[in-house]
């Protein structure tokens, strides 16, 4: 069972979107959508786990980002013309969308404009709509001013993100200190793990391929109007979030526990932003079962 790091579709408007694939060819499909920063290689450093829970794990890049083609200012909705035609070209009838962090909004745009396409979702640590006063309040103060500048001042974003994720330390965990980010011990403990560092390490660099400017891109696009309805889906759709998220507070979750009707909210315990490192085996043993009840 190999990965494959480095492909890229050509899709109809002659963009290319880049992907990666893990997992057994007969595995269930699912496509994940990467956090900011993030790319394709945002993925479980555990190659063993395809193994115990047969996924085939789709990694899309959004525009700019890493091997894909950037691309104007679209709302979130736009997302799901993209993916509608990558599950055309490969074939994939019937997926689950995972959307970490800011692939959340992503996610729910699959769920809602794709439903014949999309059989469940699983949103973990994820933004919701951040155009919304009342969701974007559950952000930490940094993330907030961040998002902000973006918004204000894309240019000067810009020049301050390429200088700070270009002088990342090798740790990670290092790297969030500097930013002064205060963390969980839970996730303290995970970006100090060796394997975990390399993976985020090396999908930080990916993330900037071409340039910070992919990076405010997102950040401006998660507070436009998502453009596509709210309330209940059609499938099972799972939140999970850490209660010790400092950085994307659970009430952020409860807020769209609450607009989702029939959602299932699963809170984890002491669990911070980066507990979907932790939290895997869980994310896709569900997956699996809801796929197989059909």
């Amino acid at each position: 069972m190999t990965a494959e790091k480095d492909k890229i579709l050509l899709l109809p408007d002659g963009r290319a979107l880049g992907y990666a694939i893990h997992g057994p060819d007969d595995g269930v499909p699912v496509l994940g959508f990467h956090g900011i920063p993030g790319s394709r290689l945002q993925h479980p450093p555990d190659a063993d786990i395809y193994r115990r829970y047969p996924v085939r794990l789709f990694l899309l890049e959004r525009p700019g980002i890493g091997l894909s083609s950037p691309s104007a200012l679209r709302p979130v909705r736009c997302w799901a013309q993209d993916v509608a035609a990558f599950c055309t070209a490969l074939s994939l009838h019937r997926v689950a969308v995972l959307g970490i962090s800011g692939g959340g909004p992503y996610a729910l745009a699959c769920a809602r404009l794709l439903p014949d396409r999309v059989a469940q979702v699983s949103l973990v640590s994820a933004l919701g709509p951040l155009a919304q006063p009342e969701y974007f309040r559950h952000l930490s103060p940094p993330a907030r001013i961040l998002f902000r500048l973006a918004e204000s001042f894309p240019l000067a974003t810009r020049h301050l993100l390429q200088r700070r994720l270009r002088r990342m330390p090798a740790s990670p965990a290092e790297f969030a200190k500097t930013l002064h980010l205060r963390l969980h011990a839970a996730d303290w403990a995970l970006l100090s793990r060796p394997e975990i560092a390399a993976m985020l390490r090396r999908d930080v660099e990916e993330s900037l391929r071409q340039g910070a400017g992919a990076l405010v891109h997102e950040l401006r696009v998660q507070r436009m109007e998502w453009e596509f309805e709210g309330g209940e889906v059609a499938m099972p759709l799972h939140i999970y979030h850490g209660t010790a998220d400092w950085l994307v507070k659970p009430e952020m979750a409860l807020a769209l526990h609450r607009d989702l009707p029939g959602s299932q909210l699963h809170l984890v315990p002491e669990g911070g932003h980066f507990m979907v490192l932790a939290q895997m085996q869980t994310i896709f043993s569900q997956i699996i079962q809801d796929i197989e009840r059909g």
